[in-house]
């Protein structure tokens, strides 16, 4: 995707209609020949830094004893505001690479930060639960987790609510509606 929206930019002119310098095409070049290879191994590591730390927090809350789906749904709510953060600021450091007038920075300003964007916002919010959720056991092999406890999005509805007994609760419920009417 970054590589095709940097040729989509930089050979055939699809934002040359916001007249900004630093995405102008270059003409039938396309993109310099360096900017891949500066750029693959960046792009790389900053998306497993992000999915490494995503993973981590749906195996903790897994080991926990939270389901597989569970698991899932708490690890994306419990790093999205950090990756997301972090994701922004990095995108706005490497905006400042597109502020010259040097072309290959340039490029590797518009590749880094739209892959920073792809990969803050698509990859780790939608594709990686997708994909954990699809055979949810297999993200833990070889090690064994526990059972779950709280299921709340399976078919078993249980939830950490099911050890009080529905009577005991309908008895309460009783007893405080006595004690408003006496008032």
């Amino acid at each position: 995707w970054t590589y095709g929206a940097g040729l989509y930019v930089y050979e055939d002119g699809y934002l040359d209609w916001v007249n900004y310098p630093g995405i102008h095409t270059t003409g039938h070049a396309g993109l310099d020949w360096t900017v891949p290879m500066f750029t693959l191994t960046f792009m790389m590591g900053l998306a497993l830094d992000y999915e490494i730390f995503l993973f981590e927090r749906v195996r903790e809350f897994r080991e926990e004893g939270f389901g597989d789906c569970e698991s899932i749904q708490l690890g994306l709510a419990a790093t999205g505001g950090t990756i997301s953060s972090a994701g922004l600021i990095m995108a706005l450091t490497f905006v400042a690479q597109m502020l010259g007038s040097i072309p290959v920075t340039n490029q590797m300003g518009f590749i880094l930060v739209f892959s920073i964007l792809v990969d803050t916002f698509v990859v780790r919010s939608i594709l990686v639960p997708a994909i954990l959720s699809l055979v949810p056991c297999t993200n833990y092999w070889p090690t064994k987790m526990p059972e779950p406890r709280f299921l709340w999005l399976a078919d078993n509805k249980t939830t950490p609510f099911d050890d009080v007994d529905e009577d005991e609760l309908d008895d309460e419920d009783e007893e405080q509606d006595e004690d408003e009417d006496d008032e």
